[in-house]
């Protein structure tokens, strides 16, 4: 704050100099990182905006420029999170999101035509889709979310393919596929969705072989065992949603052993104590409620929720 106290002091005694329009800026986006980590939602969301307006006037000055049109795409793309990321706390605001990502993905379309051999641009053309596919407003956005999140998958194979040992392109290619997932079960295609988690699940195991110190890919891991199990209890598949759901308390287990020292890790395996739990109220409410398993099903849900509250309260 003291830093932006200055550079606005001498942007106001020097309006218009490039220098300290992109100064001020860095530090306005770096200001509302800050804050979005402390939980201060909405002032980090006006500062990212006023970086955004900045950089927009710092655009329009070079229309050409690639790094500022790029850098102005990660603006938006962080007003969305905080507007409406399923992937950090946000404001609940998903239709001004899916607006802020859209920009971002106009402006990594437009560096994509101006230069469509760079694995760069092809990268920040993927990433900008999957967040536009991230979100569902209504569902007459889902088609719009099928359709981001298809190409983004499209883009991403075919980097994969030319840079196979970049575990990066096969980490956001498995979170591509599990949203995928979703958003097919939401159509009602279920054969569809099962095969495509399976598939983000795959894409995430083989590539924690190569990086087993990545735990954004052993989170990707279990989360995919989540969905997995979670239709599986949906289709009244006991059996095989319990063994999903006690897979990835063992996986998570595993993890915590093989990674100790990740601060992240207790997390996941108290969250995966909260799914088994899930599941067994999923059986319970799918099966007989005069049946003696219905009452089993409520009494390990309970456990597995408690199990879960402990944990996360040793955290």
């Amino acid at each position: 704050r003291k830093g932006l106290a200055v550079c606005l002091k001498l942007a106001s005694e020097h309006p218009g100099d490039p220098g300290l329009l992109e100064r001020l800026a860095d530090i306005r986006s770096s200001l509302g990182k800050c804050l979005l980590a402390n939980g201060e939602l909405v002032e980090a969301l006006d500062q990212f905006k006023q970086a955004a307006l900045i950089r927009e006037q710092l655009v329009a000055l070079q229309p050409d420029d690639t790094l500022r049109r790029r850098v102005l795409m990660v603006v938006y793309g962080h007003i969305g999170d905080v507007l409406g990321s399923p992937w950090i706390n946000n404001l609940g605001q998903p239709d001004e999101a899916i607006a802020y990502y859209r920009k971002a993905a106009a402006i990594a379309e437009s560096m994509v035509q101006a230069d469509p051999r760079s694995p760069l641009t092809q990268f920040d053309l993927a990433s900008a889709l999957l967040r536009q596919g991230l979100i569902t407003p209504s569902p007459a956005d889902l088609s719009e979310s099928l359709r981001a999140l298809r190409r983004a998958g499209t883009i991403e194979e075919a980097l994969r393919q030319r840079d196979s040992s970049n575990v990066r392109h096969a980490e956001t290619l498995s979170v591509i596929y599990e949203y995928l997932g979703t958003r097919l079960a939401e159509q009602g295609d279920r054969a569809a969705a099962l095969a495509t988690y399976r598939k983000s699940m795959d894409l995430a195991q083989a590539a924690s072989v190569a990086a087993p110190a990545d735990i954004s890919l052993r989170y990707q891991i279990l989360v995919d065992y989540h969905w997995l199990a979670k239709m599986r209890a949906e289709d009244g598949d006991r059996s095989g949603a319990l063994e999903l759901a006690q897979d990835a308390i063992a996986a998570a287990n595993r993890y915590g052993k093989e990674n100790a020292g990740a601060g992240s890790l207790p997390q996941y395996a108290a969250r995966c104590r909260q799914w088994l739990g899930e599941v067994y109220r999923k059986l319970a409410e799918t099966g007989n409620p005069a049946a003696a398993q219905h009452a089993g099903d409520l009494r390990a849900a309970r456990a597995a929720f408690a199990e879960s509250a402990a944990a996360w309260k040793n955290i």
